[in-house]
């Protein structure tokens, strides 16, 4: 598994928060406080046109001393709205988000929102991801591992005389030194 195999739609939380573009600061605040959320999704006819971040709403809202009942969703919303389609690779959504320095990314289709990805979804897979990369580099440092035919002598590692010797990896080792380096 890598990343251009998992798709965006594998990950993406489709219980996506949205509020009507005429909505007022104080009832978007709301919402977002209500579901714990960093983002809410501002739409139109019943199509995502724009998002509202906590970061829209100190800077455009707060920090400039506006009144939340008089301020409008789509007075601070970030717009154009920047997404991406269900099937894209969650590849291409860390390209965008990087590429666009944000941090959630709408999932659109058709102008119809199937969902969001977030950072957070992203940091979800890491350690999946290391625990294929571990075993993927364990594998390939196995390969380099030479073992030859036994013959009688002397363990390199443990000292161990008489007994069955393999040459590994640049040493003669007994066979319960080779297990425990190979893990077989």
């Amino acid at each position: 598994m890598n990343l251009f195999d998992i798709k965006v739609s594998d990950i993406m939380r489709r219980d996506v928060v949205t509020c009507n573009i005429e909505d007022s600061l104080d009832i978007v605040s709301k919402k977002m406080s209500e579901k714990n959320i960093g983002s809410i999704i501002v739409m139109e006819n019943n199509k995502p046109i724009g998002i509202i971040t906590e970061r829209d709403i100190c800077y455009k809202a707060v920090a400039q001393n506006l009144k939340p009942s008089d301020v409008k969703a789509g007075d601070i919303m970030s717009s154009p709205l920047i997404s991406i389609k269900p099937l894209d690779s969650i590849y291409e959504a860390i390209r965008i988000m990087k590429e666009k320095n944000i941090r959630r990314l709408p999932v659109i289709e058709n102008d119809e929102l199937k969902g969001i990805i977030t950072e957070r979804d992203i940091l979800t897979l890491i350690p999946e991801m290391l625990t294929i990369l571990h075993e993927y580099f364990k594998m390939r440092s196995l390969k380099k591992y030479r073992i030859t035919n036994p013959i009688r002598g002397t363990c390199e590692v443990c000292g161990a005389k008489g007994v069955r010797i393999y040459y590994l990896n640049g040493q003669y080792i007994c066979e319960t030194c080779r297990d425990e380096l190979t893990g077989g």
